[in-house]
């Protein structure tokens, strides 16, 4: 600890205390900032990283205490890492939203729902029990409806209002 305040010394000089006080307090302000501002994916995985490793130590630090008031400043230490994990996930979630449509995946994964969505509309207008408890499911439109109409009629099945 003496190391520190004397790099701390050397760089701030006098004012070295003021700014270790000043440490939390700008440590809190960063996390909330990180909910407003934008981060790149990469800085989130190095704090996302960061959150782990110090979980980690808080669970094994706690794990080694004997009496409670050995790891006095626990309750501090769990609202910091609580803020933490707050702000990481409100961060992520800005960026998968804001970006999430974005890269080179995001090109396949909807035309590929689209045609499983279509897929399962076949096969449950092919099949006559699946097509009476499935007559109130959502279409994709009228085209849609209209398609799995056309189907059921050509393979002879009943259509739910009874005709041919």
């Amino acid at each position: 600890m003496n190391d520190l305040m004397h790099k701390l010394n050397a760089w701030f000089g006098p004012n070295a205390a003021a700014a270790k006080m000043l440490t939390l307090p700008l440590f809190v302000v960063l996390m909330l900032s990180m909910m407003v501002l934008p981060l790149p994916p990469f800085v989130l995985d190095l704090l996302f990283t960061f959150n782990i490793a110090l979980a980690l130590m808080v669970v094994m630090v706690s794990a080694q205490m004997v009496k409670p008031l050995d790891f006095a400043a626990f309750p501090s230490v769990l609202l910091l890492t609580t803020l933490l994990r707050l702000s990481l996930n409100v961060a992520s979630s800005r960026v998968v939203l804001l970006e999430g449509h974005t890269g080179a995946g995001a090109a396949v994964i909807a035309p590929q729902l689209d045609a499983d969505r279509r897929a399962h509309d076949r096969f449950l207008a092919r099949q006559p029990a699946a097509r009476v408890a499935h007559g109130h499911r959502r279409r994709l439109g009228a085209v849609a409806a209209a398609q799995g109409i056309g189907q059921a009629e050509e393979h002879g099945h009943r259509t739910p209002s009874g005709s041919r």
